[in-house]
């Protein structure tokens, strides 16, 4: 099973508003790419997000940034790879304060970052 990126709001992932991630990655790791910035930052969230529609609350549905959890060392032609400690943000907002909740669930134990 591939790890999975979620928007953070109830229930957290791999339940939440899943990030549908994409890497062509040539570093694998149990059988899948291996993540990078590009795979996850701009890309769109699932209809699943947790945040219920009201004035001033806006459901995730689309990662608008990633704020750490890349790697320093490990890097895929010069472009760090995307550690399971990854957090960013969505454009969604809840109370008009934009939601900074993105986070991952690595499904692997092959690979650690230490």
């Amino acid at each position: 099973m591939s790890s999975t990126v979620g928007c953070g709001h109830p229930p957290p992932p791999p339940g939440s508003g899943v990030v549908q991630v994409r890497s062509e990655a040539k570093l694998r790791v149990a059988g899948g790419s291996v993540l990078l910035l590009a795979g996850v930052n701009g890309r769109p969230v699932s209809s699943a997000c947790g945040i219920q529609p009201a004035t001033g609350f806006v459901k995730c549905t689309q990662v608008n940034s990633v704020s750490g959890g890349l790697a320093t060392k490990l890097t895929v032609g010069s472009l760090p790879v995307v550690l399971s400690t990854l957090t960013g943000g969505t454009n969604g907002t809840v109370s008009g304060t934009p939601q900074v909740l993105l986070a991952a669930v690595a499904n692997q134990d092959k690979l650690r970052s230490v």
